[in-house]
């Protein structure tokens, strides 16, 4: 996980290199319109993944194989529809709504076209990359997503050297990643899973859940989609491509770091949707404060550094650095960290199937992102700011996703997460920041600060957790580990 991470961050200064900032803008922008529709990605992950991870619990292989045929039949049918609404849509946007550069435009489309074909490929991948994480082969998931990230990064170079359109090529080189990445995992589960050959059938019970199961949690999946994505075309409209730039360079090195702490969280969600599978709640309450708790800190120990040097690292990784790029990241990285707390609540509230409160209620104030940003630019017209107001949005999803675990699950107690999750973290914050804060401001910038910080925060951070965090079974864990 923490090679991918380092590979994808690399990448993204070669990406960065490669486009330039005005094309590298451009690219964030249009592929904004595509990940608007990714939300489905998420909403039918989610499902496909409970009803598998659910089955696979009670041990009916026979209902294994209906929940994939019917889940990948849903996503190829659905898949298409979406291919040709955002091919209308996108053009539309691209052409006369879209603050970009004329001579770009047709340049734009062309891109874009490869952009939606890149979503399709990952979007008929969800069923296999369900069976994988619900058999728990995180072998493969790791090995795999190293040599997509490698793959990703020499495509990348070759750009270089090559004298076509960046921008298009890129789009391309991203499109046939996702093509392999769709065959790998296709003929991985083929062959490793016995349900996981697919014919184009689909079961009515399951398709009713599934669909059901999905159109409950497609309201928030929408509203997140529309308050995370509007914040670039905020941006884009407060003041242009530039500042989208910034916001790329925060988004890659979110998602690189999302992707680390999403690794983390996979591996605990069969146990949760398990456990709740077969009744043992107690065991699933405390799965999900030891991965909201460890998932954090984990994260904590690798963002941080970051955080903390952000102007000296964004300088070494990027050879140009887009203007606001150092406060975006610094406050996108605050957001991984306090996400990676809550993401185990939304595990457990989907493992119910329970999800129309969370998908109304969670999903309408996700929608407070876009105003905030505006209300806030208009006080003070300082972009990072109003950046600021992903977190605040963040908190009050994750405050309405605690109170709506506990009225589904009863023996979840709010208070007890705080005691044993929310204060932990808070403590370690506070505690692991103080040196590090002084040593910022009474040295100079450069590469032996950064290193001496790196190291100190990374011993600090385990002395505590250790010492002042981690339950004793976990140590005794570790012990018989080492």
């Amino acid at each position: 996980m923490l090679l991918n991470l380092c590979i994808s961050l690399y990448t993204s200064r070669v990406v960065l290199e490669v486009l330039g900032v005005v094309d590298f803008g451009i690219y964030n922008v249009i592929g904004g319109i595509v990940l608007f529709f990714s939300f489905l990605n998420g909403t039918l992950s989610g499902s496909i993944s409970r009803f598998f991870t659910f089955e696979l619990g009670k041990n009916n292989l026979e209902n294994l194989k209906k929940v994939f045929n019917t889940s990948l039949t849903i996503q190829i049918v659905l898949g298409i529809i979406i291919f040709f609404i955002a091919e209308l849509l996108g053009a539309y946007l691209i052409k006369n709504k879209l603050v970009i550069p004329k001579y770009r435009i047709e340049t734009s489309l062309l891109a874009f076209h490869f952009i939606l074909f890149n979503f399709l490929f990952a979007f008929i991948r969800i069923s296999y990359d369900a069976s994988i994480v619900a058999y728990e082969k995180m072998s493969f998931f790791a090995y795999f997503s190293i040599f997509e990230s490698v793959l990703k990064l020499v495509l990348t170079y070759l750009l270089l050297y090559i004298g076509y359109d960046k921008l298009v090529l890129y789009s391309v080189m991203l499109c046939i990643i996702s093509f392999f990445g769709l065959l790998g995992n296709y003929l991985f589960c083929r062959k490793s899973f016995s349900e996981c050959r697919y014919s184009f059938t689909y079961d009515k019970r399951f398709l009713k859940e599934i669909l059901t199961f999905s159109f409950l949690d497609i309201y928030g999946s929408v509203c997140y989609m529309i308050g995370n994505q509007g914040v670039g075309f905020v941006l884009n409209f407060l003041w242009g491509p530039l500042l989208n730039a910034a916001n790329g360079v925060a988004i890659q090195v979110r998602n690189a770091v999302s992707g680390f702490s999403n690794n983390i969280v996979m591996a605990a969600r069969p146990q949760i949707v398990m456990s709740f599978s077969r009744d043992e709640i107690i065991k699933m309450i405390n799965l999900v404060h030891l991965t909201c708790k460890y998932s954090f800190i984990l994260l904590f120990i690798f963002t941080f550094p970051i955080i903390i040097e952000c102007d000296f690292v964004l300088n070494l990784w990027l050879k140009d650095v887009p203007k606001y790029s150092t406060e975006f990241t610094k406050i996108s990285l605050a957001y991984i960290l306090i996400a990676s707390i809550f993401y185990p609540i939304i595990i457990a509230i989907q493992s119910t199937g329970k999800m129309k409160h969370i998908s109304i209620i969670s999903g309408s104030l996700n929608l407070l992102t876009i105003p905030l940003m505006y209300l806030i630019s208009a006080f003070t017209n300082i972009p990072y700011y109003s950046y600021c107001a992903i977190i605040i949005t963040l908190l009050f999803v994750s405050g309405s996703d605690l109170i709506i675990l506990q009225k589904y699950i009863k023996l979840f107690s709010i208070k007890s997460f705080f005691k044993k999750v929310i204060l932990p973290c808070v403590i370690l914050c506070i505690s692991s920041s103080i040196i590090p804060l002084f040593i910022i401001e009474n040295f100079d910038e450069g590469i032996k600060r950064f290193l001496f910080n790196t190291i100190f925060i990374v011993i600090e951070i385990c002395f505590i957790s250790y010492f002042f965090i981690i339950e004793r079974e976990i140590k005794d864990l570790i012990f018989q580990k080492i």
